[in-house]
């Protein structure tokens, strides 16, 4: 075992070498095949690959390829992901409180997950600029991904419906932010928070540790180990493959197979450095963004500082702050160093902070989907789940809202 242990680590730091010197090329996500000149494309068939990201008044939106037509009207089949930009009026003419939603619902577009498009518009700098666009057979055959679709869709109209508690459970749950308080969200960037807002291992570990103690009561052998891996893996399918969440689900996996085999020398890292190989042969192009390397360098941190931190501070404090303390130093000096050159900023209260504000957003999502689930089954009761989530939602806004003045290093 000690030996297969030192080849996952050899084998892990030899590729973070050849990476991060730029040795090794990764393999990028976006890419388009053709027969047709990329600058005569004027439209572009395909399958939204991923969910929508905004930037302003502008989505960007991958779309998988199929078909591509020319300036003269020539056709050709086509295989790869292009990115898209396409104006805002056409993505949120369907969503809940959005300018649009009223005046242009005739225009709108669904861009989520697995609805056809066509695009018409022109490529600039590898990105395919939206003109004009338009669904394609969105009454054709029902898939899983149009399912997904239509519920994120239906989450968004219930989250509506919450107000500003709405929009924050959203976010923390699907990965929308469209509803997010823009002033919270920045409060939570100055506040050294910003791991929160964004779809990682906390997520899947409260979804994981929820599943289990539901499960656990059933005396069925493997059963509440199966149910946790369709818990955690429905909970990704419907939230959207973030590098985030992908770590987070890879280790997940790895770690509940450890332990229904109940191999007991497997430690963490070792797990986090499988969760890593796996990572880099399914989704290379991962490792050059920024959620891809915090999320690695933060788990990391926590696995290699923790304990002895702890072991350090535990006399100084009760368990349960010396854990929180310890957890938030480790993954705060492992990820420093990148968001220093990535971002050219620093919170030093991002310590203090994470450990104060995550466990009133655990108790957040708790709740939230407490109230969901009985809002679902008596919608009699949405205004009563809004008035109650909203005071979890101030109590977080003020907290944050209070880190978010001290200052900041910019380098």
């Amino acid at each position: 075992m000690v030996k297969n242990i030192s080849i996952i680590y050899i084998t892990t730091l030899i590729i973070l070498v050849l990476v991060y010197s730029g040795l090794l090329k990764t393999k990028e996500n976006y890419f388009l095949y053709s027969l047709l000149h990329k600058e005569e494309i004027t439209e572009i068939t395909g399958t939204v690959y991923s969910n929508p990201q905004k930037s302003g008044n502008k989505y960007l939106i991958p779309i998988n390829v199929k078909q591509c037509t020319d300036k003269k009207n020539i056709k050709s089949s086509a295989k790869g992901i292009v990115q898209v930009i396409i104006p805002k009026e056409y993505v949120e003419a369907f969503l809940p409180g959005k300018l649009y939603s009223n005046s242009q619902k005739n225009g709108g577009i669904i861009c989520e997950q697995g609805f056809d498009l066509v695009v018409k518009g022109a490529f600039k700098h590898n990105i395919f600029y939206c003109k004009n666009a338009k669904n394609l057979n969105t009454s054709g055959a029902v898939t899983i991904s149009k399912i997904r679709g239509i519920l994120r869709l239906q989450f968004r109209r219930l989250m509506f419906s919450w107000g500003k508690a709405g929009g924050l459970f959203l976010a923390l749950v699907s990965g929308i932010k469209d509803y997010a308080d823009n002033s919270l969200t920045e409060n939570f960037r100055n506040s050294g928070l910003s791991h929160i807002l964004a779809l990682s291992g906390m997520h899947l570990n409260l979804v994981n540790n929820a599943s289990k103690k539901i499960f656990n009561f059933i005396k069925i052998k493997y059963f509440s180990s199966i149910m946790q891996l369709v818990c955690i893996v429905l909970f990704v399918w419907f939230s959207g493959l973030t590098p985030s969440l992908y770590r987070a689900l890879l280790f997940s996996i790895i770690g509940i197979i450890v332990s229904t085999l109940k191999i007991k020398d497997a430690k963490m890292i070792t797990i986090l450095s499988a969760s890593f190989l796996i990572h880099c042969l399914t989704r290379p192009w991962d490792l050059h963004q920024i959620a891809f390397m915090l999320s690695y360098g933060a788990i990391a941190g926590i696995l290699i500082l923790s304990k002895g931190t702890q072991m350090l501070t535990e006399n100084l404090m009760p368990p349960i702050i010396s854990s929180s303390f310890s957890a938030s130093l480790g993954a705060q000096t492992f990820t420093t160093p990148i968001t220093i050159k990535m971002i050219g900023t620093l919170c030093p209260i991002g310590i203090l902070s994470s450990m104060l504000v995550s466990p009133v957003i655990t108790i957040f999502i708790y709740f939230g989907v407490i109230l969901l689930i009985l809002c679902l089954l008596f919608p009699v009761l949405v205004p009563t789940g809004a008035f109650l989530m909203n005071i979890l939602y101030n109590i977080i806004d003020k907290l944050v809202s209070i880190f978010s003045r001290f200052p900041r290093l910019s380098f």
